[in-house]
């Protein structure tokens, strides 16, 4: 800016300053924003109003004209009014011209040479607050003092629960039943980094459950006696050198299968794998006349254990195929309910129901005789056990109420 251009502004400024005009002073002060020399120079005219004696914009010369003002370019009026003191309303005034003129100057230009007057606290104090929150809350327990590390608002975003803890009661609740269940808890902070309001870090954390956990839901695990290893990834935001809102993050599902709470990943796939063999066989036998299923779920050999024998009987796809043949002639209407699945380890069980009219003669396969066709519709309810390997069934024991299926699998008494 040229040096008749400051002039200018500095006169226009301490019109505006004597006359209270703090729009005008504003103004002045955004003009002045990249312009260190003009900064300086309109903070020495607060500080020279403030300690000198007010300077006059027009002064009566000994000849009765009235002297020309030079401008001002280091705050000097060569005519002075004669001295005074100041009134309290232009003392307040020029007091708060100063404060608005620093404050504008410092938010405004890099160059300001007032010191900041408020500032969040610095990244390095905040990372030692996530890592005293880290060390005193989780690994000793000491929910004490939650209040001096976190706000009274701090919510949790716990990527292991299903909704947000929000508040320190609501914090201390879910530490302190976490460490319940596994006393030994430890995180220890393995990377950590403090970014403006922001804290981000991994830990590896290990622990042992030797008391009971209680779940969010309601739902309680044993205690286990399994120990563990779990990474966690942190971000932490910070308001006042508080923790304000934590974002965790960690394999939830890792760790509760390292304890055994939950079986391992191929087990459970294994077992799914295995729940839906025996629902497609079960009910394509039953329902939908789909013999081809047996090559599919059947291994190619397996036993089957039928009601009233205490042996099992050996089939191969063939022989098995022949039997559920002879059974939809003797029964073409059979119709199955499935009222309950459940898989583990390498067994499933189903539970149904089931009807037919038995309108065709059948060879029983519990007691290989005839059994005639009465066209008498029957209803029953029977289990089926089912043990797998290889994905394949290897063997199926059969249980039914007996009271519905004896009359026609003995012979009639007299």
């Amino acid at each position: 800016m040229r040096r008749v251009d400051r002039e200018k502004l500095l006169f226009r400024y301490s019109l505006a300053l004597e006359q209270g005009d703090f729009a005008t002073m504003a103004t002045i002060l955004a003009a002045a924003r990249d312009d260190a020399a003009l900064e300086r120079m309109i903070l020495e005219i607060n500080h020279a109003y403030l300690t000198e004696p007010q300077s006059s914009l027009g002064q009566p010369a000994h000849n009765g004209q009235v002297q020309e003002v030079i401008p001002m370019s280091a705050i000097s009026l060569q005519a002075r009014r004669p001295a005074q003191r100041m009134s309290l309303t232009l003392t307040l005034t020029l007091l708060l011209a100063l404060f608005f003129s620093a404050v504008f100057l410092l938010q405004t230009s890099p160059t300001s040479f007032l010191p900041a007057v408020m500032q969040q606290a610095a990244p390095e104090d905040n990372v030692a607050v996530f890592v005293r929150f880290n060390e005193e809350i989780w690994n000793q327990g000491n929910v004490a003092v939650l209040g001096e590390l976190v706000t009274p608002d701090h919510v949790r975003h716990d990527g292991g629960l299903m909704q947000d803890v929000v508040g320190i009661d609501a914090l201390t609740q879910v530490v302190a039943g976490f460490r319940l269940a596994v006393p030994d808890f430890n995180c220890a902070v393995e990377h950590v980094v403090g970014v403006n309001d922001e804290v981000y870090a991994s830990t590896r954390c290990t622990g042992t459950q030797s008391g009971d956990l209680y779940m969010p839901d309601g739902s309680v695990y044993a205690a286990s006696g399994g120990s563990f290893v779990m990474e966690t990834l942190a971000r932490a935001r910070f308001v006042d050198g508080k923790i304000a809102e934590l974002w965790v993050q960690y394999n939830n599902t890792g760790w509760m299968t390292q304890i055994g709470l939950i079986p391992p990943l191929p087990d459970l796939l294994a077992e799914a794998h295995n729940a839906a063999v025996a629902r497609a066989a079960f009910e394509g036998l039953w329902n939908y006349t789909n013999f081809d299923i047996i090559a599919t779920a059947y291994a190619p050999e397996f036993n089957v254990y039928f009601p009233l024998t205490d042996r099992a009987q050996l089939y191969n796809h063939s022989q098995w195929r022949s039997t559920w043949i002879m059974v939809q002639t003797a029964a073409p209407d059979e119709q199955v309910t499935i009222l309950s699945l459940v898989a583990q380890g390498d067994s499933v069980l189903l539970r149904y129901t089931a009807t037919a009219t038995m309108t065709g003669n059948m060879i029983s396969p519990v007691r290989q005789r005839l059994v005639v066709g009465t066209d008498e519709v029957i209803a029953w309810e029977g289990v089926i056990l089912y043990r797998f390997e290889n994905g394949l069934i290897v063997e199926e024991r059969w249980w039914w109420n007996n009271l519905y299926i004896i009359p026609y699998d003995l012979p009639q008494r007299n």
